[in-house]
Order: structure tokens, then sequence, then C-alpha cells
């Protein structure tokens, strides 16, 4: 007796150590990410491009200037939803029309995100360590999803308000939820177009699983919506939003050769024992988890991961649209671990595939460490910065810098378009509105609008353009060691 007691005692103290490895795991990787935030937050100027044209955006709005209009040199509005730019304008009156209003409202956006997908697991389980399990996963997909969590971009805000219209969904049965539901769904597709495809799991289980006024209610709060958020904000832009946000993304090629490595390079090799988790959940038996909560999860796991898919395919597609794949596996994961330890008091067996999960969930954080180290902006990234807008100021006139046109706003010029949404243009069918803005820029440059053209990087469409009309200057002091840069710096041939 005393024998096999001492085993139960340590097979208690092995298990609750593994216990603790993982927790830990948890820990260090939401510290991580709480730790390059702040530093984030904290720093003035974009790190990523796109950042750039989102606070253009936010400066466009507080100017009392339409989102959406005509595509021009001086300004093309980007292919999203108002939402976002609306949130993060309001955040600007109260501290200031700068990158840390925007990142404040990602990071804010993320550790939200953190907590639902916690709250989610937990109340399927009743498992606060299967909550902290999903939770901290996700939080470890930060470097692999292009480290977006907390910039000043769109893709946190649209995460978190899915992930809260599937909570509303799942744990709610009043109408008055069901309205709620319904306005949670808007704000997701009013931040980003996908949320609208991603309405269809939603729809399908309230129809299976929720009473029809639930439904009812559900869905025609969110229709009614959609429909007038869509007619009213077209209306206003004089059919510019439409264009936008529907005509436009869908003349953008999709590269259907790219579906095998996102499916094995962007998910089975990032998270490969997070999808052999998926496929635990899949076999769990009944009496773990119900009927119900399988299709529900599994709906909405699919439609993420397949969303996920066809946006990363089309032409822009970048790591960022990944959050929303890594999101759903982070939840299937916890799920899946708490259904296998559940099993463990039943039988030998089901202790040692309730270990071999911990296992395999220590291996999956092992396989996303990072060094957080280079994520963090170098010591002299300030002055750098410093320098190159002391440079801008000193051109004499008016700069066409299509990378970084928030820097020349700074240094006291207009700004001009930003080359992301010029490619949005120029990626589209041919027609008038293309055809315009081409004419537009290589009037510009032409007839030497500019004092100086700056560039990061050559501009395929119009590099023969400002080698025609403008001179490189090649001593120009440009070699840095932080992005953006001043790589190329051109002035007016006389």
């Amino acid at each position: 007796m005393k024998d096999g007691s001492m085993n139960n005692t340590q097979q208690q103290v092995g298990w609750y150590l593994l216990k603790g490895m993982v927790l830990l795991c948890v820990c260090l990787f939401i510290g991580m990410y709480a730790w390059i935030a702040v530093a984030h937050l904290r720093f003035p100027f974009a790190l990523e491009w796109i950042e750039g044209s989102m606070l253009d955006h936010v400066n466009r709005l507080l100017s009392g200037q339409q989102l959406y209009c005509r595509p021009s040199v001086e300004f093309v509005p980007a292919i999203y939803p108002p939402l976002f730019f609306y949130i993060a304008a309001g955040l600007a009156k109260a501290v200031g029309a700068t990158f840390f209003s925007l990142r404040l409202l990602s990071v804010v956006a993320s550790l939200l995100t953190f907590a639902l997908l916690y709250e989610i697991v937990k109340r399927e389980t009743g498992s606060r360590f299967s909550g902290l399990l999903a939770a901290g996963l996700f939080a470890a997909t930060y470097r692999i999803s292009g480290t977006y969590f907390d910039l000043g971009r769109i893709d946190m805000l649209f995460l978190f308000l899915y992930v809260w219209t599937v909570f509303s969904l799942r744990f709610s049965r009043s109408l008055s939820r069901a309205f709620l539901t319904g306005v949670l769904l808007t704000c997701s597709a009013l931040t980003k177009q996908t949320g609208l495809v991603l309405a269809a799991p939603l729809i399908v289980y309230s129809c299976l699983y929720r009473p029809w006024k639930y439904t009812g209610v559900f869905c025609a709060v969110a229709g009614i919506l959609l429909a007038g958020c869509t007619a009213g904000f077209d209306l206003v832009h004089e059919g510019w939003y439409r264009f936008y946000l529907f005509v436009l993304p869908g003349q953008h090629p999709v590269f259907f050769d790219r579906i095998a490595d996102f499916w094995t390079q962007d998910i089975f090799f990032a998270l490969p024992f997070s999808c052999a988790c998926v496929a635990v959940f899949l076999f769990t038996p009944s009496q773990v988890l119900s009927k119900e909560t399988k299709v529900f999860y599994l709906l909405i796991v699919l439609a993420m991961v397949l969303v996920t898919c066809m946006t990363k395919i089309k032409s822009g597609g970048y790591k960022n649209v990944l959050m929303l794949s890594y999101a759903a596996l982070a939840i299937t994961t916890g799920l899946a671990q708490h259904s296998v330890c559940a099993l463990q008091k039943k039988s030998l067996y089901g202790k040692v595939c309730a270990v071999v999960m911990l296992f395999f969930c220590l291996l999956q954080f092992s396989v996303l460490l990072y060094d957080p180290r280079p994520l963090m902006p170098g010591r002299g990234a300030k002055d750098v910065y410093a320098r190159t807008i002391s440079a801008l100021k000193l051109v004499d006139g008016e700069i066409f810098a299509p990378a970084y046109g928030y820097l020349s706003v700074i240094a006291g010029k207009t700004g001009t378009a930003h080359i992301g949404a010029i490619n949005d243009i120029l990626r589209g069918d041919p027609g008038p509105e293309r055809s315009r803005l081409i004419s537009d820029i290589r009037s510009a440059l032409a007839e030497k609008r500019y004092a100086a053209v700056v560039m990061d990087r050559t501009f395929s469409w119009f590099q023969n353009d400002i080698e025609t009309h403008y001179t490189l200057v090649k001593d120009f002091p440009h070699k840095t060691g932080t992005w953006p840069l001043i790589k190329y710096f051109y002035v007016p041939r006389q």
C-alpha cells in the first residue's frame, strides 16, 4: 500500500510539474508580448509601412475630409471599412494624432482577445488551465503572424470584435443578447470585410441550435445595420465606399499556387502540435464535449482557417491575416487538452494520453519560442528618423514620398498617396479610375511638381518616369541602420 501511495504521489508531482511548465510558457509569451507592446507604444514613428497610411486616414478624418474619394496623387483610400479609423480618430482627439493612439487601440484589442479566448475555453471546459493555455498559445504566435498584434492597423480590432461575436452567440440565448450579437457582427464587418464571410458559420449554428426568435433577431439586426451602413456610407461618399470595399478587392488576382505554402508553412509547420490537437478534438468522446459544442467549434474553426487561406493567397496577402487561423487553433488546442485530460482518471491509457497532450503543448511552445530583442526599436532608431525628417525639411517645396508620406507631413509638407493604396488600384482591372490615377502621377512627375522624390524602394510602375524627369542624388547620406530609409533621393533634372 505504501508503494502504491508513493507511486500515486510521484505521478501527481510529475503531473503538476508538467502543468506548471505549461503555465510558465504561457506567462513567458504573454510577458514578452507585453514588453514589446510597451516599447512599441512609446516609439513615435512607423514600425511598418502601412502604419503611415493608417495615420494619414486618421488625420484626414480629423481635418473634416471624406475618407473615400477619387484616387489621386495626393490621396488614395485604403480598401478597408471605416470603423477602425473612426475609433482611432476619437482616441486621437484625446491623446493626440500619433501612432500611440493607433497602437493603443490595437494593444487593448489584443489583451481583450486574450481574455476572450481564455473565457471561451474556460466556460466550455470549466478549466482555468485550459483557458490560459488557449490565451498563451495565441500570444505565442505573435512573431509568426508578422508581429501585427500591437501595430496601428485594423487586424487586431477586427479579430477582437469577431471573437466577441463568437462568444456572445455561443453563451447567450436571450433576445437582448441576440441583438448584441448582431451589433458585434456588424462592427466586425465594418472593421474588415472578412466579417461578412465569417457571418455564415454563425448563422448556420444559430439556425441549428438557437430558437427561431433568437436567430431572427440576430440576423435581422446584423442585416439591417450592415445594409443601412453600406448604403449610408456609399451615399455620403458618392459611390466610392462601394468601389474601395467591394469592387476593387474583387479585381485583385488570386494565386492558387500559394495554397500549398499556406497549409504547409503557415499552418502545419508553424503549429504542428496544435494541428494534432485538432485531430484529437475531432475524435474526443461525446461524453466529454457535447455534439453541439463540437459542431459549433468545427464550423467556426473551419471557416476561420478557410477565410485566412482565401485572403492569404490573394495579391497583397501577408502574415497579418494568419492571426485569424491562429486564434481558432488556440481555442481548439485548449478544448482538446481538457478533453484528453478529462479521461485520465478512467484508465491507464487515459493517463498516458493526458501526459502526451501536455508534452505536445510544451513542444508547441518550444517551436514558437523567439528572441524578443530584435523586435524592439533600435537604440538609435529615433535619431535616424530625426535625421530623415531634418533632411526632408531642407527640401524647398513639396515631396513625393509614397512609402512614408507621414514623415514629409511631419517635416511640414503636404504629403502624398501611399504606395500600398496606389498598388491596390494598379492591381485592379483596367478602367477609367486606374487610367486617371496613372495619368495623374505621371503628369505630376513630368511637370516636376515635386521638389524631390524620396523612395525606400524602386517604384516599378513609375520608375522610368522618375528617372526621366528626376536625377538621383548619389551622395545623399541614406545609409543608416533603421527602416524606413531614404534609399533613393531624386531632384528635378535641370
